[in-house]
């Protein structure tokens, strides 16, 4: 019931303004909504940290972990691992991503977007290497990114609400 004030007068109802949106709540959202600038340059960054993620794992594998073996045996770890180091370092890389250069789950979701352009177009140029379980990895790589982008931008959209960074 409505707040009552001295001599039984109900009080106007307060209205409260939100400026963040709930992560489960899309509707509404427009392009206005997105800082193209941030959505572009952090799906390159976020692509760019992939491939460096990667290679820094090949290179611990290749020197600390599995030294002195032929080049063909370092080759063979980072086809295989590659697909891990993705899900695994791309979870952390855009989470982070969302967070400080998205800042906004519209922008955020427009990031992913950019970058699975970019990924899809790069693997397509790849040569081919048909599996069903390179693409079950990469279908659950692309959601856990999308999921930490999301999750990133809601971050980073309470995080710097107000703040004029």
């Amino acid at each position: 019931s409505a707040p009552m004030a001295l001599g039984g007068q109900r009080l106007p109802a307060r209205i409260v303004k939100t400026t963040a949106r709930p992560l489960s709540s899309f509707a509404g959202m427009t392009l206005r909504d997105v800082h193209w600038l941030r959505a572009i340059g952090g799906a390159v960054a976020g692509e760019a940290a992939q491939i460096a993620a990667a290679v820094l794992w090949v290179a611990v594998y290749s020197y600390a972990i599995n030294p002195g073996q032929p080049m063909a045996v370092h080759h063979q770890h980072a086809q295989d691992s590659g697909p891990w180091i993705s899900i695994f370092a791309g979870c952390l890389i855009f989470y982070a991503a969302g967070r400080w250069i998205a800042r906004s789950v519209p922008t955020s979701i427009v990031l992913f977007s950019a970058f699975l352009a970019i990924d899809l177009l790069l693997f397509a140029l790849a040569p081919p290497t048909p599996s069903v379980a390179l693409f079950a990895l990469a279908g659950v790589s692309y959601v856990t990114k999308l999921i930490a982008s999301c999750l990133g931008g809601h971050h980073g959209a309470t995080a710097f609400r107000g703040k004029n960074v």
